[in-house]
């Protein structure tokens, strides 16, 4: 808990993600970035997705409701305005938020036919 009661972080980095390429087997891979905020106020967050030069950051905002979870399906355009995250390539994020948030990422990808499931700890502050 925080000096003003609330829970979590305001920013959060993720330094290891990629969105796994769709396979033809009946139990694909995805990615999801997950957050909770458990706090009894709204908060407003801005995803930034990094990737190797000479690429342009991608960037999202959300509202996230007081004592809900909300999760983004990274593979779906919806869930970033229209624009893609390409497929099986190496990227970083930030998310960035006025409020603290508890943020989780994870990834399942088939890898040559056998899954493995990937959530690993982001730096926070």
């Amino acid at each position: 808990m925080n000096d003003d009661g609330k829970i979590g972080q305001k920013n959060w980095f993720f330094a290891d993600a990629k969105l796994p390429s769709v396979t033809d087997i009946a139990l694909e891979g995805e990615e999801s970035i997950v957050v909770l905020n458990p706090n009894n106020v709204a908060a407003v967050i801005e995803m930034i997705f990094y990737f190797e030069h000479p690429e342009t950051p991608l960037s999202y905002s959300s509202d996230i409701e007081p004592e809900t979870v909300k999760s983004f399906c990274t593979k779906y355009i919806e869930d970033i305005n229209g624009r893609r995250i390409p497929e099986d390539k190496q990227y970083s994020f930030a998310l960035l938020s006025d409020q603290p948030l508890i943020v989780q990422y994870k990834r399942l990808e088939n890898i040559k036919g056998s899954l493995a499931f990937f959530s690993p700890q982001g730096y926070y502050e």
